[in-house]
């Protein structure tokens, strides 16, 4: 019979081919670190938030400041005149933001919230709006590396010509800027307030640490310097003779790309990325999920929608049940 030319055929199975995925400092790494839970739930079973507060106010942030700098960029090409954009720029480009924003049912929570977003631009304008827009050189820059199992990659929100210094012959004299829709850590809070503030900071200086290996990469060179701007520090200005010096330090944190200290602080950071990707890929692997032993952000945890059947301990202690 006919099926017996083929009795003795093998074929060899194919073996499965690994999917090399795509991995990000802040969306990935970072969120797993805080919360694999949350990070699980929403990134890998595409569960949806029912609150978009925490989102809308950093895309609102970081789009209308995109929006403002390209402006600037096409009235400079155009007539040559560089014109910092004022209050009532400010005030268009927010509404037409948020205008969107809504249209994609991504909304803030009340006008309280509305309104200190847009007084936290004005006040970010006014402050470094008269140096800053002439010297970006790119705003939301790519980087990406092939790591041999993932790709890791990331967004810078703006690159800062830095000249002005000296720079030593390995970075390039261009600083890296992320904007944070968040209060800068108080590492000053007693007890272990203050110890989870200081893990918020190392955790901010991983993602600058792992932007600045992706950088030089990229281009050769580390940039020279990294900074952290946190824009809900600019909400509660009320004298107006603040020395800018004086906002600047109490909004920021920077990072000196030039201090041979870093060097390794930088291999490290890698390091530790490529241990949390295979910590993910091995929850993915089983679709499991722990909530973790101890809070790493409050603010994470008050705004969370699984808070209220979270297994962690210290989670239950510190969610109160609330009453309408």
């Amino acid at each position: 019979m006919t099926w017996r030319l083929f009795e003795q055929l093998q074929i060899a199975a194919e073996e499965p081919q690994r999917i090399k995925r795509f991995y990000s400092v802040t969306g990935d790494i970072l969120a797993y670190e805080i919360c694999p839970r949350q990070y699980g739930l929403y990134n890998h079973r595409r569960y949806r938030t029912a609150h978009s507060i925490q989102l809308w106010f950093g895309l609102v942030v970081h789009q209308v400041l995109n929006n403002l700098h390209a402006t600037y960029q096409e009235e400079r090409e155009r007539s040559g005149v560089k014109r910092i954009p004022t209050d009532d720029d400010v005030s268009l480009a927010f509404e037409q933001v948020c205008d969107s924003l809504n249209k994609r049912g991504i909304r803030w929570m009340d006008k309280d919230e509305r309104d200190r977003a847009q007084d936290v631009l004005k006040a970010f304008n006014r402050i470094e709006g008269p140096t800053l827009f002439r010297n970006i050189v790119d705003t939301e820059y790519p980087l990406k590396s092939d790591r041999g199992d993932f790709y890791l990659e990331g967004i810078v929100d703006i690159l800062v010509d830095g000249s002005g210094t000296s720079t030593p012959p390995f970075c390039e004299n261009v600083e890296i800027w992320d904007y944070k829709a968040s209060r800068k850590p108080d590492t000053s809070k007693p007890g272990k307030a203050g110890l989870k503030e200081a893990k918020k900071i190392e955790k901010y200086e991983f993602q600058m640490l792992v932007y600045a290996s992706l950088y030089r990469m990229k281009t050769g060179k580390f940039p020279k310097r990294g900074v952290l701007y946190f824009m809900n520090e600019l909400a509660d200005l009320r004298d107006p003779t603040t020395p800018l010096e004086a906002i600047r330090e109490r909004a920021t944190i920077t990072f000196d790309f030039t201090d041979p200290n870093l060097q390794g602080k930088i291999d490290r950071a890698l390091e530790d990325f490529s241990q949390t990707v295979g910590l993910i890929e091995e929850h993915k692997a089983l679709d499991s999920w722990p909530a973790p032993d101890a809070i790493t952000d409050p603010d994470t945890c008050s705004a969370c929608d699984l808070r209220w059947d979270c297994q962690s301990d210290e989670v239950k202690r510190f969610v109160k049940m609330r009453y309408p």
